[in-house]
């Protein structure tokens, strides 16, 4: 008898070791073929995001000199450049091997990503078949699959340091030293450490509302956090704490532009974002476990979406960068709320509809994430320069002196920057300009003005001479030039392919 259920337990040991195999060797295909797309879409330009070219000048800078650009010669405003500059020494290191770490290395990170989400779900649900779905939601997610895609970003990083925290929360005394570890890399890499601390507030809550008892470390573990974290970025932002106040917690973006730098929130925002699927079940499987069936793994996993959640809705972070972290937790409690549901289905006469169900499930799902995902690569990489504008950069180095200063869109200012050695007005590091208010109300003024004087009585004010009106800006404004009516005021030049460079070569009259 005793023989009999000795062969019977090694008989499970046999079948969950084989399971477990399955799971893993699916996940791996499923890494390498999320890690295969990211990489051919980005390969498809030569060029990173626009916005991304003042991390790579100063990960140069960093590669020259040993030192952060701090001291930024390019940038009328943004000559003092606030900022943490930890990433930026790693990819210095990572670069100087081969460039092309600028674009493997996100993306690989963000492949990464999937094995903690498998983890935390397999723990969760106990079946590596819901683990793998989970997986496979965080990597088609279509805003955090095309998030920092083709662009030089601590934000893969963070978020991949986070995912293994959480994982590491069910056993703390045993993890406490890794936990430590990654808590110091995280603060120390980017701002979203601040979510980790206010996501163990919540879990803490969660728990003590359910009446589960809370380990001693996790609150010592909250503590570290935030201390760590109100160290270290006072410590980096201190003069922009000064001059700003809490206008440095949004970047020192006025309020009258906070909703095209940080975004719009709105149900469908979301829906999009996240995909139908995640958001729809996730929602029931946050339900399930707060009020069908207390769940404490799924509490750890809940305590960053509403702190996402919280932060998205004051607006402390871009509704892009917190739909990307919400992603893998929400994934994660969708296949959750999807495990429940066949549960409950395969308990009712409509068991039958299960196959079927799953099979228009999938379908759904290609449309309502695969298809937006790659709409959204496809968007991303169109925030890089294209080759009409990079030759419209290098063109507009050879049309003027090296103490041009040049005023272009904020979102193309980095690449130009960098393309033209040339010097210019703003970017969108407004962290340094003490008046951004007034000096992004003078761009939009000078782009839609009628009159040659009142471009160069601007010119006079905020110290540009000359003006680029490039693809963005004709993009942005719904215009292919300027509408000022004295060419004799002002000198226009042909770059490239309809790129135009104003040079201002009169006085705003008396």
């Amino acid at each position: 008898m005793e023989e009999t259920k000795q062969s019977a337990g090694t008989g499970d040991a046999v079948v969950d070791g084989r399971r477990a195999y399955q799971g893993y060797l699916a996940l791996a295909i499923l890494m390498i073929i999320i890690f295969a797309v990211r990489m051919s879409v980005v390969e498809q330009t030569p060029y990173l995001r626009s916005d991304s070219y003042l991390a790579v000048r100063s990960v140069e800078h960093i590669q020259e000199t040993g030192a952060p650009l701090r001291d930024d010669p390019l940038s009328v405003t943004g000559h003092a450049r606030i900022g943490n500059p930890v990433h930026e020494y790693g990819l210095a290191l990572l670069t100087a091997m081969t460039p092309v770490a600028y674009k493997v290395l996100p993306n690989l990170i963000m492949a990464l990503l999937l094995i903690p989400v498998y983890l935390i779900t397999r723990r969760l649900s106990g079946s590596s078949f819901v683990a793998f779905i989970a997986a496979l939601l965080t990597g088609t997610g279509p805003v955090l699959f095309a998030r920092s895609m083709n662009s030089v970003s601590p934000v893969p990083l963070a978020l991949l340091l986070i995912l293994i925290i959480i994982a590491l929360l069910h056993d703390i005394e045993r993890h406490i030293f890794p936990l430590i570890f990654c808590a110091i890399a995280l603060a120390f890499t980017h701002p979203l450490i601040f979510v980790l601390s206010l996501s163990l507030l919540i879990m803490m809550l969660l728990l003590r509302v359910e009446g589960y008892g809370v380990d001693d470390r996790l609150g010592e573990l909250f503590f570290f956090t935030l201390l760590l974290s109100l160290w270290f970025y006072v410590l980096v932002f201190k003069n922009a704490l000064f001059e700003f106040g809490i206008g440095t917690l949004w970047r020192n973006v006025p309020g009258a532009y906070l909703a095209s730098v940080f975004g719009d929130i709105s149900l469908l925002s979301m829906l999009y974002g996240l995909g139908i699927i995640t958001f729809l079940f996730g929602t029931f499987g946050m339900y399930h476990a707060l009020f069908e069936r207390p769940h404490r793994e799924a509490y750890v996993v809940m305590g960053p979406v509403f702190a996402i959640a919280v932060l998205i809705v004051l607006r402390l972070i871009p509704i892009d960068l917190g739909i990307t972290v919400i992603t893998p937790f929400l994934a994660i409690m969708a296949a959750y709320g999807l495990m429940v549901s066949v549960h409950y289905i395969r308990r009712t006469k409509a068991a039958w509809s299960i196959y079927p169900l799953a099979a228009m499930l999938a379908v759904f799902f290609t449309f309502s994430a695969l298809l937006p995902a790659l709409s959204n690569a496809n968007g991303e990489l169109a925030r890089a320069p294209s080759s009409d504008q990079v030759a419209s950069y290098e063109r507009l180095r050879d049309l003027t002196d090296q103490h041009a200063v040049v005023l272009t869109t904020m979102e193309e200012a980095a690449a130009v920057q960098y393309f033209s050695g040339r010097t210019t007005l703003t970017d969108d590091d407004l962290l340094p300009v003490h008046n951004s208010a007034a000096v992004m109300r003078d761009i939009d003024a000078v782009y839609t003005a009628r009159f040659a004087l009142s471009v160069a009585g601007k010119s006079g004010e905020m110290g540009f001479t000359h003006i680029l009106f490039s693809e963005d800006a004709a993009r942005r404004y719904g215009r292919d030039r300027l509408l000022i009516d004295d060419a004799a005021c002002i000198e226009v030049s042909d770059l490239h392919r309809g790129s135009l460079l104003y040079a201002i070569r009169c006085e705003e009259a008396s």
